[in-house]
């Protein structure tokens, strides 16, 4: 087992390392800008380190929504008895399940499920979002041929995402690894507002490839905004939020 001393060093040099790196260029934080995070140890040194910002008390209920929705900053340092360590950095949830109606054969009229890379503020080290789902979507996808006839969609994301789950021993569909489902509609951003440069900095923090895809695909940023909230965060059923509730959570 590693001395308190070796662990404290190595804790100092990844934050130090971390804290230097700053932001592009282009003023968006870098994905590995992890200066201001927030750690919590949980297990025993024997067993090994996790160092991550927790979901709060299930009761919490719009709390934990908005945990979920923006980001489970997760450091996990493990150190066997061979003095071997290892280090993961999982910052999630970086996307989402989207369901559509399709509007192509042979699933016309049926749901359609479909993955989308979301953020809902800017990088989890910076600040702790606003709770709106932000996406970088284009025209071409199949999900977005849906939404220009019918906007309406229902979003889930879910802990699963993250290590929390996994780490805890909770299967992806047990109450406790939790997850927020959104009913609403999906909202072009204009080109060069406000809320789109919001929508730029937030997802290319996280989702840094996004600068360099394809420009002949006319990506644009979109919202969803958010007419229902349901959240499953443990036992006895699924809790409705309105969205005053989950964009004020008390």
């Amino acid at each position: 087992m590693l001395s308190s001393v070796a662990i404290v060093l190595c804790l100092l040099g990844v934050v130090g390392q971390a804290a230097s790196v700053g932001t592009s260029d282009n003023g968006v934080p870098k994905k590995t800008d992890f200066s201001r995070f927030y750690y919590r140890v949980w297990q025993s040194l024997d067993e090994g380190v996790s160092l991550h910002d927790e979901p709060p008390p299930h009761e919490q209920v719009a709390k934990m929504a908005r945990y979920i929705a923006h980001a489970t900053v997760l450091m996990v340092m493990h150190f066997p008895r061979e003095n071997v360590y290892t280090i993961h950095l999982s910052c999630s949830p970086d996307w989402a399940s989207i369901a559509t109606l399709s509007t192509r054969a042979p699933t016309q009229g049926l749901p359609f499920s479909n993955v989308v890379a979301i953020s809902d503020g800017l990088s989890p080290v910076n600040d702790t979002g606003n709770g709106v789902p932000y996406m970088y979507i284009t025209d071409m996808d199949v999900s977005a041929k849906d939404i220009l006839e019918n906007p309406h969609v229902s979003m889930s994301v879910t802990l699963a995402a993250t290590d929390y789950c996994t780490l805890h021993k909770y299967d992806p569909e047990s109450p406790l690894c939790a997850r927020v489902i959104f009913n609403g509609i999906v909202q072009r951003l204009a080109e060069g507002s406000e809320e789109a440069e919001l929508a730029r900095k937030s997802l290319f923090s996280r989702h840094p490839a996004m600068e360099n895809w394809p420009q002949d695909h006319h990506f644009y940023f979109a919202k969803i905004v958010i007419l229902e909230v349901f959240v499953l965060d443990f036992f006895g059923g699924i809790q409705h939020l309105t969205p005053d509730e989950y964009f004020h959570p008390a």
